[in-house]
């Protein structure tokens, strides 16, 4: 009850009205076993983000409603071993600006089980629920943005967009007791 709590500290409540954004991503947390999902971008020539470090998300598309169901359909798009019915929707947290002009909306997600992830092989190059204690935060390297993880289970810096969300969800998780 305490980790919905803290959540629900980066909600803003406005993000259900809010039609100006660009895409929506999908911070799925599991509180009982503390982990969350993270995925490895496939590399595709013409794409600002191939091969970065993200969350599950994409762009809006026409019949999205709000940056909710960007996030949702997105979601189940992309990991394909989620069952709908147990995913708990939070909310919407603050707008963050991608690439200084990118207006994307993270959605906050809460599941109780961690399944054997499955995604989408054309978008995603790998997925694996990663623990908020296995995330470490470093210094940036001087060309990426100012919040930096590593995990041992990708060798990727997680940077941009990603790094300053997961920043702002591990500053609130980070000492939480499921």
């Amino acid at each position: 009850m305490r980790t919905i709590i803290k959540l629900l500290g980066l909600i803003d409540e406005t993000w259900c009205t809010k039609k100006d954004y660009y895409a929506a991503v999908a911070v799925v947390y599991n509180p009982i076993e503390r982990k969350l999902i993270l995925l490895e971008r496939k590399e595709h020539p013409g794409d600002p983000w191939s091969g970065h470090m993200a969350f599950p998300g994409g762009r809006k598309e026409e019949g999205d409603k709000n940056s909710y169901f960007t996030s949702l359909r997105e979601l189940l798009e992309e990991i394909h071993s989620l069952d709908p019915k147990e995913i708990i929707h939070i909310g919407g947290m603050r707008t963050y600006l991608s690439r200084g002009i990118y207006k994307i909306i993270p959605h906050i997600y809460l599941v109780k089980n961690t399944p054997e992830l499955k995604w989408d092989q054309n978008e995603i190059e790998r997925a694996e629920w990663v623990g908020i204690d296995e995330l470490k935060e470093i210094d940036c390297p001087p060309e990426k943005t100012p919040r930096c993880f590593i995990t041992n289970k990708f060798r990727k810096i997680i940077w941009g967009l990603t790094g300053r969300v997961l920043g702002d969800v591990i500053s609130i998780l980070k000492n939480d007791e499921a």
